[in-house]
């Protein structure tokens, strides 16, 4: 997942999103929504021609 969500491209983040609506695993959810917002911010990055970031504190709630 990791490796598809740097990859700027639609179908990249389309079968993410894909995997990320019924995961195979549940334990891999969480894992697949990171990946999901990193493809996000990539394909956005790719699109607009600017450098977009995403901070996260490690504060949220693990469940």
């Amino acid at each position: 997942m990791t490796l598809l969500a740097s990859i700027p491209d639609v179908g990249a983040y389309r079968s993410i999103e894909t995997y990320h609506s019924s995961p195979l695993e549940p334990e891999l959810l969480h894992w697949s929504s990171m990946a999901l917002v990193s493809s996000r911010i990539v394909l956005s990055s790719d699109l607009s021609g600017h450098q977009q970031i995403y901070i996260s504190s490690g504060l949220g709630e693990t469940g």
